[in-house]
């Protein structure tokens, strides 16, 4: 059974923007940890850049070529890897928002 391409695009903007609406939960419940002597990592660690800009960065990236795999016609090697790369953005993602729920588990505040 052939799927078009259609219902293809909206399942992967659904499936995208649950990975977005994970990453918002999972910086919501992150407490941030302090790293002395190392300012770049605290800025990376305590501002939010990891899951706002890293993590909804890889979302976009994700999604733009998930779609682009999907709707625009290039050869098969090309498509092979952008989906790839959707693939790998959507692995970055998850593990960002698990590690937001790690640290949230992990120090009591998830509820």
């Amino acid at each position: 059974m052939k799927v078009s391409r259609a219902i293809q695009s909206v399942s992967a903007a659904l499936c995208w923007f649950l990975v977005a609406v994970a990453l918002r939960f999972g910086a919501r419940t992150y407490p941030g940890v302090y790293i002395p002597a190392h300012p770049t990592l605290n800025y990376v660690l305590n501002t939010g850049f990891l899951f706002t800009t890293i993590g909804y960065g890889a979302v976009a990236l994700g999604l733009a070529a998930h779609l682009g795999a999907l709707l625009i016609t290039l050869k098969a090697e090309a498509i092979q890897r952008l989906k790839i790369m959707a693939l790998s953005l959507f692995a970055i993602s998850l593990l960002i928002a698990a590690y937001g729920f790690f640290w949230a588990v992990l120090l009591g505040r998830s509820s």
